[in-house]
């Protein structure tokens, strides 16, 4: 029986788990394998796989560092309507807030995210800021 894409060899006469499958790991070409546990050889192929993983860097981070560009600023109120509603899903954890309107901003370039809480109705407080 052939054994594909495992994460240990095995032996495809014994099904022998070899617990050291990462010393045959420089080779990209076939080579021939005797089981320490049946005697028999068998073709071993390597199969290497690579990934890459890629996120972005903050503003704040980058050489030399950039300034934000940001996302044009939404809105959310929280009522007193969504606070009941809060409270009796998650056993009153906000009971002690008063209505407000919460402000977020997001920069194009690094996902970095800003927050500001004002009372309902407020108007924008990033708007004095430099963009």
């Amino acid at each position: 029986m052939a054994h594909e894409y495992t994460n240990e060899i095995k032996c495809p006469y014994c099904d022998y788990e070899f617990s050291d499958s990462w010393e045959f790991n420089d080779s990209d070409e076939c080579s021939e394998v005797d089981c320490p546990e049946c005697g028999k050889e068998f073709a071993l192929t390597v199969n290497i796989k690579i990934d890459y993983s890629t996120e972005k860097i903050s503003c704040k981070d980058q050489t030399p560092p950039i300034p934000h560009e940001w996302d044009e600023p939404t809105f959310h109120d929280i009522d007193q309507e969504v606070i009941d509603r809060w409270n009796k899903e998650h056993w009153n954890a906000i009971s002690d807030r008063e209505p407000y309107r919460m402000w977020t901003r997001e920069c194009k370039n690094c996902d970095v995210s800003e927050f500001k809480r004002v009372e309902l109705g407020g108007d924008c407080p990033f708007i004095d800021e430099e963009k």
